[in-house]
C-alpha cells in the first residue's frame, strides 16, 4: 500500500484537510521541525482511484486556507502542489 503525504504549515490547516479529506481515512501528525503532515494510505479506500480525489481535494483545501502551495509525497516522489486560485497566491505577496 502506498501513502499520501501532504505538508501543512499549521496544525489548524493540517486539520482542516484531514475534514476535507475524511472518506479517505487521513490523519494529521506533527513533525520534529513542528510543521504538520497529513497521511493517507491509498491501499485502503481505493487504491490508485483514490490518488486523483486527493489531489483534488488537497488544491481546494489550498484555496479554503489561502496558501500558494504545498509538498505531495507518493512513495518516494515529492512533487509540488500550487493552488489554482489567485487569491491564495496573493496572500503571499
Amino acid at each position: 500500500m502506498s501513502q499520501v503525504l501532504i505538508s501543512s504549515p499549521t496544525a489548524a490547516a493540517a486539520f482542516v484537510l484531514v475534514e476535507l479529506l475524511g472518506a479517505q481515512g487521513a490523519t494529521a501528525s506533527q513533525k520534529a521541525d513542528g510543521t504538520w503532515e497529513v497521511a493517507i494510505t491509498l491501499g485502503r479506500s481505493g487504491g490508485p482511484k483514490t490518488l486523483p480525489i486527493v489531489l483534488s481535494v488537497a488544491r481546494e483545501w489550498l484555496d479554503t486556507c489561502r496558501l500558494p502551495g504545498t509538498r505531495v509525497s507518493v512513495g518516494a516522489h515529492t512533487h509540488s502542489l500550487t493552488a489554482d486560485s489567485p487569491a491564495a497566491a496573493a496572500a503571499v505577496a
